[in-house]
């Protein structure tokens, strides 16, 4: 579960903390809800949450004078498992000056979904720019851009 930090500006009195609520969708309850007393974390994890599980959640902040209101119910996935394996069978095909073609076999999944595919590269006079792309999950190849590498 992530959200945003309360900026210290937004605090309006000391002792900022936030009050999360977390449960399983369909039946589950609200349990008694967990306090984050560390303003700057904007981060929980679930303790077993259970392989891509409905949950529902809300948060609200608070001080030492009183709670602000509530989010609004957020509903939400749990986890899957990651994939086992790698993509196989990665090859360079055709390159330009300013273009290399990757293609590659798509990863074997046996439960869930892969999501995408990141590629990290960066050129023999770059060696400190290195560069992400993002590839959807249906792509087995891409053009990669270079630049004047």
């Amino acid at each position: 579960i992530v959200w945003t930090a309360m900026p210290k500006v937004d605090w309006n009195a000391p002792g900022l903390y936030y009050l999360l609520k977390y449960r399983e969708v369909p039946d589950g309850q609200f349990g008694d809800p967990e306090r984050i007393t560390d303003p700057a974390v904007d981060v929980f994890a679930i303790p077993n949450p259970g392989y891509y599980k409905l949950w529902e959640f809300q948060i609200r902040a608070g001080n030492d004078v009183d709670l602000g209101p509530e989010s609004p119910l957020v509903r939400s996935y749990s986890g899957q498992d990651p994939p086992e394996g790698k993509p196989g069978n990665v090859q360079t095909g055709g390159a330009t000056a300013r273009t290399v073609e990757l293609s590659w076999q798509p990863v074997t999944v046996t439960r869930g979904s892969v999501d995408g595919y990141k590629i990290y590269y960066w050129g023999e006079s770059r060696l400190n720019a290195r560069r992400r792309r993002e590839i959807p999950a249906y792509a087995s190849s891409v053009n990669v851009p270079g630049g004047t590498t």
